[in-house]
């Protein structure tokens, strides 16, 4: 569980400390209430966030449909992406995880989302008492690449 929390504050420290210098034709205006906690996008290969978009009541909603297709814990005891992103979504409101995963609500959550689009996609949830827990969820993440853009950032070689 160290390890697991040590990758998670390590990836924190690193997608709250960098900026993407480049704009995004992709991003929609930002409004005072998605300002102060927007999703971010880190590239893992590049080692820092590229786009900001704005935390959305549609980005909620889908954040929330991606809490409710947690199928299991994850049998891995941490994450260490190699290629891919990794998307950062902070809850406005905290989002109930199925009992039998927790019984505390979740307040953000990480998804990896690897080149690799057969493999289910990982989560890391932070719940309301700072838990983190690694989960497993089927869910179809290529909609949300697209609509935002991401795609490009699935091929970097």
């Amino acid at each position: 569980m160290k390890s697991l929390v040590s990758s998670a504050a390590l990836f924190a420290l690193a997608a709250f400390s960098a900026h993407s210098a480049a704009a995004n034709a992709y991003v929609t205006p930002v409004t005072t209430e998605t300002y102060a906690r927007p999703v971010q996008v880190f590239d893992v290969r590049q080692g820092k966030v590229v786009v900001l978009l704005p935390n959305t009541q549609e980005m909620q909603e889908e954040a929330k449909t991606w809490i409710q297709a947690v199928e299991s814990l994850s049998k891995q005891a941490k994450v260490e992406p190699k290629d891919g992103i990794v998307v950062r979504i902070p809850l406005q409101e905290p989002v109930a995880i199925k009992p039998e995963i927790s019984a505390d609500r979740a307040e953000e959550i990480y998804v990896f989302i690897s080149q690799n689009s057969s493999a289910p996609a990982k989560m890391l949830v932070f719940t309301q008492k700072s838990q983190p827990l690694l989960v497993n969820a089927q869910v179809n993440l290529t909609p949300f690449l697209r609509k935002h853009g991401l795609n490009r950032y699935m091929n970097t070689e």
